[in-house]
């Protein structure tokens, strides 16, 4: 899928699209990896440019599924599957700074 092609389809989809020059979604927008900065660093902006609009670059990021155990494997350790809602009773930073300096 050529740049232009990719950019209005993942703005509607919200999906990420990948190629080996970086990433693409409608809220991060390009993300550029240091593949790209070889050719910017050779060519400037107007080799990536070219690169960018030229080529038939760009597909939709896989998403890789994998168990518990197979992430405990890639990372080298345990964890543990908590919901979103069990971290709502810890306290922020900023909760907890503000507490300290509104006691003295």
């Amino acid at each position: 899928m050529y740049t232009y092609q990719m950019i209005g389809v993942a703005d509607q989809n919200g999906k990420t699209y990948e190629c080996k020059y970086g990433t693409y979604n409608k809220t991060d927008r390009f993300q550029f990896n240091s593949e790209a900065s070889k050719i910017f660093d050779k060519q400037g902006y107007r080799g990536l440019f070219d690169i960018l609009v030229h080529e038939d670059l760009w597909k939709l990021k896989n998403i890789k599924k994998m168990t518990v155990e197979d992430i405990e494997k890639e990372l080298g350790y345990d964890i543990e599957i908590i919901n979103k809602d069990d971290t709502d009773d810890v306290p922020s930073l900023l909760e907890i700074l503000a507490a300290l300096f509104d006691n003295n």
